[in-house]
């Protein structure tokens, strides 16, 4: 009887759900899984909007790093944007709007300039060239 016991308290114990599975994930947990290392962080003046970014140094064998980057709503704990551009760079420019800028790689004389730039704001979740 002892034995039947123990064996449903193993049971009933190893089914209950974790309490680890039901945290939220945080911005640095995510920004480990998508970018593992090299990852810098620049927040609005309220701290509720952080950018979180990676983007390798420029060498000679990759004269045009990729930044990749995300846009992390710290009030309620989730990814707004996603963006990846060769060559770029990323800045606040308002309490919440940013801009990214890319540079094509190379151009040709006839071809017209290649770059990127918009304007994404985090309250509208609206981008805007």
């Amino acid at each position: 009887m002892n034995k039947f016991l123990l064996f449903f308290l193993i049971l009933y114990v190893g089914c209950q759900p974790s309490l680890k599975d039901e945290q939220p994930a945080t911005i640095e947990s995510i920004a480990k899984v998508k970018y593992g290392t090299d990852i810098f962080y620049l927040s609005n003046k309220k701290k509720t909007y952080t950018i979180c970014y990676s983007q390798k140094e420029k060498t000679a064998l990759n004269p045009f790093p990729a930044l990749k980057f995300f846009v992390y709503n710290n009030e309620n704990a989730e990814v707004l944007f996603e963006d990846n551009l060769t060559n770029g760079s990323i800045k606040w420019v308002g309490k919440y709007t940013f801009k990214v800028e890319s540079v094509a790689r190379v151009v040709s004389i006839d071809q017209e300039n290649q770059s990127i730039t918009y304007i994404y704001d985090v309250k509208l979740k609206k981008k805007t060239k």
